[in-house]
């Protein structure tokens, strides 16, 4: 806004003074309120206000104000700032005349102590206080060049490369008079800041009066003298013939008649008194009144001494406006003899660079000839820049380039099997840190685990995965996720699945439409019915949320950390093998050159075996014994460093790459611990394996070994080569004697799908949760179900009988009314008129809905669709509505029933356990509607930790009982001692 009304600022000015305050008045305008340094800020204003030709043709001829200018007004007319992040605030004389936003002043910087000021001779003769502040001026130029302009800084003015002691003689003739208009106008200035400073110290009394009168207690309404308006009894009765018809209706009549009467008159008197009691209550207290009046006084004044302010500030822009133009006159000849000298300094620069560009090009042609010779090429090198060195070698050479790599057979591979490893991975390297137990999985035992028929190795890695992604939502939902960690089992998964998945959805948005679409299902379906590519989808995506958590980042940095340090241990072990060995070897050395000193006085000399004496291909064929070689030995491992060596391997951060090749293919061996093959994974995202010796060969045959990666890539796989075709000559035999395969349990259909609809877990979970209950209900109280404590065992043995979705939900809702009887009673929020004809869960978000002023009576699903199919999303559809002015009115969004009964973040000591009888009413629809026991026992997890709460201070009243009775007894054993013994035996 401040912006807009400097750029539509008034262009018709009688004078260049006229001129100068308007655009002073645009400066104030743009800088009130800002943040930023002060140089950002001038800049910006001189851009918008003042730069661009639009600007220009606003202000005519009349000069505009640079970034200079704007710097040294901005620090005149604002408070000083302490940092560069607070505001600027114009002062309050500059806010009521131009009717600015009302900002605090920002704290003022530490200012240093400064020496005691000295008098000085001015030039007109006064004498004034040295270090006292003065104006800051500028020419009225600001197009010109910055060293022609005017600036005063420390109280001294200086004339910035003024040409001729004329022009500063002619400069120093104005300074008097700017001087004096300018403290005239800083007095004024002053003077307008007292006043505005007295009209807030007034509103503050006038507010903290106020506020002394609220706090008085309010009037009562006293009907003490309120005359009965009651008929009597003898017109209630009726004394005529009792068989008479018309006369028994017409007594009738006259009494409805009389009591409607009364009834309107005693609404009028009690409506009189109500007026009465308002009136006095509204009566102004005298010392309010007085604070008002004179607050009105201050501001007559105040609006007084800023006009006075405000002519003095045009005043001194009149006398500033003049100086600046008498200054530019004289300057100009100044300008011109600095022109003609800066040409001159171009020229003999230009006849310099001649001569050293010269002497550059003799220096370049005898360092290109010295490179020319010095030029070969210096491997190992960089495998993109070999190509081409080694295309141009083979051309020299005659030979052909070298040849491609060879990667193995192209393997075509499923997005399903990709996410298989991808999981299968992520847990062999993360699972004993999150929650696993620590043991390797291959994709077939991954698959096992899949098609298992009890589904518990499934369950545990969705539980697993689910504890480390929902750290994505504690900042959002800090109490929501709390007690989804807290009742995260076997039984729960699912529905915390669903719900961790919406919320995600909602909040982020990192849920692609395949995983929502899978995990909505769960409204349906149970997650046994799923199949296994589902399941698959699923645990890829909850694998993609926990590298995004925050329990996972702390792991991965701690195994950076230690990753770090037994790199400096093993480079410190490395080193001190290196020195030992330098040292063994000039031992060697030693001692191999005294036996040389000493053989050459021995008379025996050992034969030399010569050519003919070495058998022969011919000798072998004939059967002739020869001597063998001896056998090199086997390099002796350290104990010590294979354990860095796994320490190292279990500290990896992601899939362990053997290298990487010149096209940037990376190859894996043992990923998701298959050793079996060697996988390559290209630029272009194919595959391709390496799965015998004799192709592993061709590979290490085909990399150029003058490539720096290739050559660390065939260096990897000579270290591990041995491990290598032992992995691939297992699996050759595995699959020449293939053992006999079980028959996995989704191929029988009719038993899975009835192992998947009996949801063991959740049922077992409800048991377990409910058992517990029963164990602190029975400490604290002698209440059960049928209003016995006998009646408990019989509940038990129902609770351990129970198998259907009926029975158990019988179950639930007993234990929830049990508790709820122990409570005290919630808030009453609805009532007779109001209450909901058939769902509870509709008819709140019909509520939710009216509060935001939407209508309630259309609802869509909302779309999960990508906006390239032509459908609206939520954001899309809030962003076309601000666009076009809330012309597209916003579908409203119905919320879950668990969403309408998220708990709250505060901590609740009271002895209730729902908040309102809304939502119980929520929690008892959506029970009696859940379509599948894991919801069940989601709604049982959800009913322990409300009820937590309530248990907790039942039990705290409990000890205090028991702590009281016990207390009490002792004192009647005291009393009954002392009357036995006396005092003195007692």
């Amino acid at each position: 806004g401040a912006r807009r009304d400097a750029r539509m600022a008034s262009t018709a000015f009688a004078d260049a003074a006229h001129a100068r305050a308007a655009m002073e008045e645009c400066v104030i305008r743009f800088v009130h309120g800002s943040h930023g340094a002060l140089e950002e800020v001038a800049a910006r204003c001189v851009e918008e206000v003042f730069a661009d030709a639009e600007a220009r043709a606003r202000w005519g001829t009349h000069d505009v104000m640079g970034e200079d200018d704007v710097q040294a007004y901005v620090r005149m007319v604002t408070f000083p700032k302490a940092s560069v992040s607070d505001r600027f605030v114009a002062r309050p004389g500059f806010q009521l005349a131009l009717r600015l936003p009302h900002y605090a002043a920002p704290p003022a910087p530490a200012v240093e102590e400064e020496p005691a000021r000295k008098k000085q001779r001015m030039t007109s003769g006064r004498k004034r206080m040295a270090g006292s502040p003065r104006m800051a001026t500028t020419s009225v130029s600001a197009s010109g060049p910055a060293s022609h302009r005017l600036v005063t800084r420390g109280g001294e003015l200086e004339a910035l490369a003024v040409g001729t002691s004329e022009t500063s003689a002619a400069f120093r003739s104005q300074t008097g008079k700017l001087e004096r208009a300018f403290e005239k106008m800083v007095k004024a200035t002053d003077e307008a800041e007292q006043a505005q400073k007295d009209v807030l110290d007034i509103e503050a009394e006038i507010e903290a009066v106020q506020i002394d009168q609220s706090k008085l207690p309010p009037p009562r309404l006293d009907l003490s003298d309120m005359p009965n308006f009651d008929l009597p009894y003898d017109v209630l009765t009726y004394t005529g013939d009792p068989d008479d018809r018309h006369a028994v209706l017409a007594h009738r009549k006259h009494i409805d008649h009389e009591t409607e009467r009364l009834k309107l008159a005693k609404e009028n008197w009690i409506s009189k008194k109500k007026k009465d009691l308002k009136r006095k209550s509204k009566k102004m207290a005298p010392e309010l009144k007085q604070l008002i009046n004179k607050l009105e006084a201050t501001k007559r004044i105040a609006a007084q001494k800023l006009e006075k302010a405000a002519k003095e500030s045009m005043h001194v822009d009149q006398i500033r406006s003049d100086m600046g133009m008498a200054i530019e006159r004289r300057t100009e000849q100044a300008i011109e003899r600095d022109v003609k000298k800066e040409a001159q300094r171009l020229e003999r620069e230009l006849q310099k660079r001649k001569r050293e560009d010269a002497r550059e090009e003799e220096r370049r042609i005898k360092e290109e000839r010295i490179a020319k010779e010095k030029a070969r090429p210096k491997f190992p090198m960089e495998d993109i820049k070999l190509i081409e060195v080694d295309k141009r070698m083979a051309q020299e050479d005659g030979r052909e380039p070298w040849p491609d790599v060879v990667s193995g057979t192209r393997w075509e591979t499923t997005n399903e099997m990709l996410q298989k490893i991808e999981i299968t991975e992520f847990l062999n390297t993360f699972g004993g840190d999150i929650g696993g137990d620590g043991k390797h999985m291959t994709v077939d035992t991954f698959e096992r685990a899949v098609d298992a028929f009890d589904a518990t190795q499934l369950s545990r890695m969705y539980i697993m995965l689910l504890h480390v992604a929902l750290d994505s939502l504690a900042s959002r939902y800090k109490s929501l996720v709390t007690l989804w960690s807290e009742c995260l089992d076997m039984g729960t998964y699912p529905e915390i699945l669903l719900q961790y998945a919406k919320s995600k959805f909602h909040a982020a948005g990192t849920v692609d439409e395949e995983t929502l679409r899978i995990v909505s299902s769960l409204q349906t379906r149970t997650v046994g019915e799923w199949s296994h590519s589902e399941h698959c989808h699923v645990l890829s995506w909850l694998v993609n949320e926990c590298l995004e958590s925050k329990t996972l980042h702390n792991i991965i940095d701690t195994r950076i950390n230690e990753r770090a340090a037994l790199s400096k241990e093993i480079t410190k072990a490395k080193r001190a093998a290196e020195l030992a060995k330098t040292e063994k070897d000039a031992a060697a050395a030693t001692q191999q050159a005294q036996d040389a000193q000493n053989g050459e006085n021995a008379d025996d000399i050992e034969p030399t075996e010569t050519a003919e004496d070495k058998p022969t291909d011919k000798d072998v064929d004939a059967g002739i014994a020869t001597v063998p070689s001896p056998e090199k030995p086997e390099k002796v491992i350290d104990p010590e460093e294979q354990r860095r060596k796994e320490k190292m391997f279990q500290l990896r951060t992601r899939a362990q790459t053997i290298g990487h090749d010149r096209n940037r293919t990376a190859y894996f061996w043992n990923l998701a611990q298959d050793s079996s093959c060697i996988y390559a994974h290209h630029s272009d995202d194919t595959w391709s394996k390496i799965s015998s010796e004799a192709e592993l060969a061709d590979t290490e045959k085909s990399l150029n070994l003058k490539g720096i990666r290739e050559l660390r890539l065939s260096k990897n796989i000579t270290a591990i080569r041995n491990d290598i075709v032992n992995g691939m000559n297992i699996a050759a035999e595995i699959a020449m004697f293939p053992a006999s395969v079980p028959v996995k349990n989704r191929e029988n259909v009719e038993m899975w799908t009835q192992s998947a609809q009996r949801e063991v877990h959740a049922a077992n979970y409800i048991r377990n949760t409910l058992s517990l209950l029963i164990r602190d209900i029975k400490q604290i109280a002698d209440v059960s179900p049928d209003g016995t404590r006998s009646g408990w065992r019989t509940w038990t043995r129902t609770l351990s009988e129970a198998n259907s979705k009926a029975e158990l939900l019988q179950c639930v809702l007993q234990m929830e009314e049990t508790i709820y009887a122990m409570s005290d009673a919630p808030r009453m929020i609805l009532s007779g008129k109001n209450a909901p004809a058939e769902s509870i869960i509709q008819w709140t978000n019909d509520q939710l809905h009216a509060q935001n002023g939407v209508s309630s009576d259309v609802y869509v699903k909302e779309s999960c669709e990508s906006p390239d199919d032509g459908e609206i999303t939520r954001e899309e559809d809030e962003d076309k509505g601000e666009i076009e002015g809330d012309a597209v009115a916003y579908v409203p969004y119905n919320n879950d029933w668990w969403e309408l009964i998220i708990p709250s973040d505060t901590a609740n000591a009271k002895r209730r356990l729902w908040r309102t009888d809304q939502e119980r009413l929520i929690w008892q629809e959506a029970m009696n509607k859940a379509n599948s026991i894991a919801r069940l026992a989601y709604g049982v997890a959800m009913l322990t930790a409300y009820s937590r709460q309530l248990i907790l201070v039942l039990e705290r009243q409990r000890q205090a009982m028991v702590a009281s009775v016990l207390k009490a007894e002792a004192l009647e054993d005291r009393a009954f001692m002392y009357e036995r013994g006396g005092y003195k035996h007692y």
